[in-house]
């Protein structure tokens, strides 16, 4: 039998674009799903429209719960599904009628991935196409041209890369998980919580990327999880809490190493926990050639540079076949 997937739809008031969220599951090719619906008690009529969807199909699932904010809603989802893959569907995005099946074909063929990364195409509240943050983001300067090719990569690599160069992950809706018990994003840090959720997860995770975008990430005004400096000022404080936290000797290696360095993101001049690591590789994505900055370090025996070299290489990148 082919492989359940859940699919997480958390809402509140998004009566809006629910309507073509809807649209976009019940027309997946892929048949073998179950939809977890958890509305956050709508006064909109999102309910009601929700309520008698649920009512034309008997894998969809509606619960109503009180406003706990977005991740104990994507939580309380998650904790009900009963699938071998979860892909968290927010109210205001959509996806590719083939989506499911594409990602799913693309972890069965590859057991080791834990995760699947694939583009979002990003747009605004009337679906116009907007101009990606990503594309002048330092992460996609470094993967280069591996974004536009089936590959796996390294979760600790990952880790390493996220505190150096940012997050490469846009939207979880880019995001399509095998199911597991860590399965859970945390409250504690508001609306960045996705962020915290990969930095400290990802490290034990095998990450399928996937060159096809299958899904929308909607970009407007009020919405929580939209880039912003003030979303990068509190990822920042976080970041710093969320290592000093840890005992020194339950701390990932790589986080040890960072210190505060200026750097310049969306044209605001921030404060990160960047360090040596983090500077050799913002010059090698923003000063440097691959091979001039690999020249600089290969006759270096310190351990930031080590690993950076690492990164570097890229060498925990492997191209994965075409699939047939």
């Amino acid at each position: 039998m082919s492989p359940l997937v859940s699919i997480c739809l958390p809402n509140l008031n998004k009566i809006s674009f629910l309507r073509e969220r809807l649209q976009s599951i019940s027309s997946q090719t892929y048949q073998n799903w179950e939809c977890i619906v958890c509305d956050g008690q709508s006064d909109d009529g999102s309910f009601e429209l929700l309520k008698n969807w649920a009512d034309s199909d008997s894998r969809i699932s509606l619960f109503s719960l009180p406003r706990i904010g977005i991740y104990p809603s994507w939580n309380a989802c998650i904790e009900k599904t009963k699938g071998d893959y979860v892909y968290i569907a927010t109210s205001d995005d959509s996806m590719s009628e083939d989506c499911l099946e594409i990602l799913v074909k693309a972890m069965e063929a590859n057991p080791k991935a834990d995760w699947c990364h694939f583009p979002v195409k990003v747009i605004d509240q009337n679906g116009n196409t907007l101009g990606s943050p990503l594309s002048s983001a330092p992460a996609s300067h470094y993967y280069g041209d591996w974004m536009t090719k089936l590959h796996l990569r390294s979760g600790k690599k990952e880790a390493e890369r996220m505190c150096c160069l940012g997050s490469i992950y846009l939207s979880v809706t880019g995001l399509f998980f095998r199911n597991s018990s860590d399965l859970r994003f945390p409250k504690q840090y508001e609306e960045i919580g996705d962020f915290f959720y990969y930095l400290s997860t990802v490290q034990n995770k095998n990450v399928l990327y996937m060159p096809e975008p299958l899904a929308t990430w909607r970009m407007y005004g009020n919405q929580a999880t939209r880039p912003t400096s003030l979303r990068l000022k509190k990822q920042l404080r976080y970041l710093k809490e969320f290592i000093g936290n840890k005992e020194e000797s339950k701390r990932p290696e790589f986080i040890q190493l960072f210190e505060f360095r200026q750097y310049s993101c969306h044209k605001q001049i921030i404060r990160i926990k960047w360090g040596k690591l983090g500077q050799l590789v913002y010059m090698l994505t923003h000063r440097y050639g691959r091979k001039e900055l690999g020249l600089i370090l290969k006759s270096s025996e310190n351990p930031e540079q080590l690993i950076a070299q690492s990164l570097i290489d890229r060498n925990d990148i492997v191209e994965i076949p075409p699939l047939s």
